[in-house]
């Protein structure tokens, strides 16, 4: 029994010899024969329906792709693989681009802004001030290669009737419709305008403002001591009229010079005080300057000018003498002395020119014409020479134009 047990076990193996030859063929052939794995992905493409689920292809197979939604093939472009002898995959071209939407539609009185004009594309619309959009601000460039929504509608913002003022009128009184930037302007029928006269629509349909209103108040003549008023003359003073006051001489202002009558019928601000001078006013001589004297500050900087009993030299520019004295002093009195000098211009011997200087008032010589003889002098219009009409200037001296005055006026 037991050999015939091991006679069946080597008749198994010998069985199992002969069988693994066979088996060994099969596996080379199919090693050599190949296939491919599942094919590559490409861009925007996706493999066709009868494709999907297989993992292996045989040598010489071809699959075919399909564009996405939203995407179209490319012209010239192969839309399938083969399984090459090598158990790759032939090389795979770029298949599919985006679809092309076109243009988004124009915005009247607005503007609009694309990242593109492909399929995904975004155009976003905004309108310009003084306009309210209509419909949704943006489109999206869809799959079947047409813009999501409608153009939109930019309207202009409209404001409501503007506000009436009592004792006003308003322009415009026929108008309905008041868009962005309509303004209107209204005139007192009594009194005077308190607020801005004309009032626009706004980009966010309201009124820049209130209707100003119409207000009838006076007020009574301001009095400042020591001042004179110099401008905004008259006997009935309403509501926003304006006075400007000066200070008589020797006099420093403390306060504001304008004054103007407010709503509640009293000058605003508060009226100033004419306070009498701490020093001498600066002597201001034309054509000439101040070489020595000290100027200070006074009543908490109301004023700057010179202390009492000090004194100031002047000099003259060049082509100009001084006329006068050189030197002056502050009196107690707030005054110079002696009075300023003038600084008059020199005449020049060798020159025929016309030369202009001062000497004083109105009536006193203004011109001198230089010839070899001397000079000759005129007066003024409607004035008649007092004295010599001719100087001649000898041994390097300067004449004085004073020689020359006039005093008698023609009548």
């Amino acid at each position: 029994m037991r050999s015939t047990g091991n006679q069946n076990c080597a008749a198994r193996s010998d069985l199992q010899v002969k069988k693994s030859p066979v088996t060994l063929v099969l596996t080379l052939v199919a090693f050599v024969q190949g296939d491919c794995g599942r094919p590559q992905k490409i861009q925007f493409a996706e493999l066709s329906n009868k494709h999907v689920g297989t993992d292996t292809f045989p040598v010489g197979s071809f699959v075919t792709y399909h564009c996405q939604p939203g995407y179209v093939k490319i012209p010239g472009k192969s839309a399938s693989l083969r399984c090459l002898p090598d158990s790759k995959w032939s090389k795979a071209e770029e298949l599919c681009h985006p679809r092309s939407c076109g243009n988004p539609g124009e915005l009247h009185h607005g503007s609009v802004e694309v990242n593109g004009t492909t399929f995904g594309s975004v155009a976003v619309f905004r309108c310009d001030i003084g306009y309210n959009m209509l419909s949704r601000p943006h489109r999206k460039c869809l799959e079947t290669g047409s813009w999501s929504n409608m153009v939109p509608i930019c309207e202009p913002v409209i404001c409501e009737s503007p506000p009436n003022s009592p004792n006003a009128v308003r322009s415009r009184m026929e108008e309905d419709d008041f868009t962005y930037l309509s303004s209107v302007t209204y005139h007192c029928t009594a009194g005077m305008l308190d607020g801005e006269g004309s009032i626009y629509c706004t980009h966010h349909g309201n009124w820049s403002g209130p209707a100003p209103e119409c207000i009838d108040v006076s007020c009574p003549m301001p009095s400042v001591n020591n001042a004179a008023l110099i401008s905004g003359f008259g006997t009935h003073f309403i509501y926003g009229h304006v006075l400007t006051f000066q200070c008589r001489e020797g006099f420093v202002m403390n306060g504001s010079s304008v004054l103007y009558c407010g709503r509640d019928g009293a000058w605003l601000p508060e009226k100033p005080v004419c306070k009498r001078r701490a020093s001498c006013p600066e002597p201001e001589v034309a054509n000439g300057n101040i070489i020595f004297g000290n100027k200070e500050t006074f009543q908490s900087g109301l004023e700057t000018g010179y202390r009492v009993s000090t004194f100031v030299t002047f000099r003259c520019d060049p082509s100009f003498y001084l006329s006068g004295s050189e030197k002056i002093q502050c009196q107690t009195n707030r005054q110079w002395k002696p009075t300023k000098p003038n600084c008059v211009a020199k005449i020049d011997p060798q020159s025929s020119a016309v030369v202009p200087h001062t000497a004083g008032g109105s009536n006193v010589l203004q011109v001198a014409a230089v010839g070899e003889g001397g000079t000759t002098t005129h007066c003024p219009t409607r004035f008649l020479p007092a004295g010599k009409q001719s100087i001649t200037c000898t041994g390097g001296s300067t004449a004085d134009p004073k020689d020359t005055v006039s005093n008698n006026r023609m009548s």
